[in-house]
């Protein structure tokens, strides 16, 4: 049942007008990036990322950096430009959150002991 769901969809999108795709387009946006709020705010208010790790943060990073470049090189599509420039910042966020957490505050306990 679900791969005739799926190959419904997909024969839909196929003959979608370009207008449909393009709200389409538009409204994963959101979609997509909006999860990373919970996430952004749950770090700050319990001030640890807890088990977060930093190489899936800092390669998540890197693809959405990487995504951005090649929508600007390659595809100069400004609506996919912006989604990646919109993940990338919340990413970017998330990776900057486990550095003040886990790299910079730290490094302050700890020479705040020394003294």
């Amino acid at each position: 049942a679900l791969v005739a769901c799926l190959a419904g969809v997909g024969v839909l999108l196929v003959h979608a007008p370009v207008g449909v795709l393009v709200a389409l387009n538009v409204a994963s946006i959101p979609m997509t990036n909006i999860a990373r709020v919970p996430q952004i705010l749950l770090i700050y208010r319990s001030k640890s990322t807890g088990e977060l790790a930093p190489i899936t943060l800092l390669l998540t990073l890197a693809g959405n950096l990487a995504r951005v470049f090649t929508s600007v090189v390659r595809v100069n599509n400004p609506l996919m430009t912006a989604g990646a420039l919109i993940a990338a910042f919340f990413n970017g966020c998330i990776v900057l959150q486990w550095l003040y957490y886990n790299v910079w505050r730290k490094k302050e306990d700890t020479e705040g002991r020394a003294e």
